[in-house]
This record gives structure tokens, sequence and C-alpha cells, in this order.
């Protein structure tokens, strides 16, 4: 029995009666979608990824070497990248970089942006239902600037997050592609220049 489940078994029936099963119900929901996918594409990813650098270098072994020096530098990249989207980042860091989790990066950084949008709301819920004393005192700009002032601080935020974002993604593909360059000239190399 794994261990996570041990202590269900023991529980006074009056315990269960109490509390019910719909809450460990719901985690094991929880983990269960937690999990589902994510684990079969990373052995799928995993494994493509080693068989791919098996064949790369039983078929040819000098160009396999030459292109993965480009590892290196997507993983500089990639943590550089990471690094810096993460500042925008409240709760979360992330693994390196993946290109798999490039849209998923970008929604964990705007996770500070959405704070500032719930501070707005808040500030527009508040007015809203008070909304007769903001108007006998005569605070509605006062109020707007405060509204204003949140959702503006949003912007600053998904802006500097999109900025390092889009400066990460073009420094990938650029190596990416250049990648692509250096295997064009190792193969030009080995079949003219060594026949």
């Amino acid at each position: 029995m794994p261990r996570a489940f041990r202590p269900i078994p023991v529980r006074n029936p009056s315990f269960i009666d109490r509390h019910g099963t719909d809450s460990w119900h719901a985690n094991v929901d929880l983990v269960q979608q937690g999990i589902s996918e994510k684990v079969a594409l990373s052995v799928q990813f995993i494994a493509a990824f080693v068989t791919g650098f098996v064949l790369a270098y039983a078929r040819n072994w000098r160009l396999a070497l030459a292109m993965s020096s480009i590892l290196p530098c997507i993983a500089i990249a990639g943590a550089v990248m990471n690094t810096n989207v993460s500042k925008f980042m409240r709760y979360a860091s992330l693994p390196l970089f993946s290109l798999i989790v490039a849209d998923f990066v970008f929604a964990l950084s705007c996770r500070r942006s959405l704070k500032f949008v719930a501070d707005a709301g808040t500030v527009a819920e508040e007015v809203i239902s008070t909304i007769r004393t903001a108007q006998a005192f005569g605070s509605q700009k006062v109020l707007g600037e405060i509204y204003n002032t949140h959702i503006a601080q949003s912007r600053v935020v998904d802006i500097k997050a999109a900025a390092w974002l889009g400066g990460g993604l073009s420094v990938f593909f650029f190596v990416l592609y250049s990648s692509y360059g250096l295997g064009e000239c190792i193969r030009f190399f080995f079949v003219y220049a060594l026949s």
C-alpha cells in the first residue's frame, strides 16, 4: 500500500463520518490532473532526445559531435531568459528553459501582473459597493486614479516580461537557425573537401 494511503484504514470510522471522503477524493483527482499527461510526455521527449543522439552518433559521429556544440548555447540562452522572466514571477520557479513550456513561462510571468489587476478589481468593487459614499464626498477622481495606478503597474510588468520573453526566444531561434548553417558548412566540408 502506498505510504500516502496508509493512514486511511486505521482511521476511526467516526472520523470518516465527520469529515467525509470528499476531500480525499478531491485530492486524488488533483494529483491525477497534475500528473496525468506530464509523465508520459516527459518520458516521450527524453526517449526521443536520447534516441536522436544515439542515431546521430551512430550515423556520422563527426557531424553529430560538431552539432552538439550548439547545446551549451541553447542552455545558456534559456537560462538567461528564465532568470530574467522569473523576476516578474511571484510564486513559481521554473526548470531550465524548454521551448515546449515557453507559453507556460509567459503565463506564469503574468502572476505578478494579475496581482495588480486583482488590487484594481478590489478598488473597483469597494467603489461600486459604496457608490453613494464616493458620490457624497466627491472622491470619484481620486478612486479612479488609484484604479488606474494599479492597471498601469500591471501594464509595466507585462511589457517587461514580454520583452524578456521575446528577446530570449529570438536568441534561442537565432542559435537554432545558426546551427542549421553550421551543419551545412560541416556537410560541405565533409563531402567536398575530404573527397
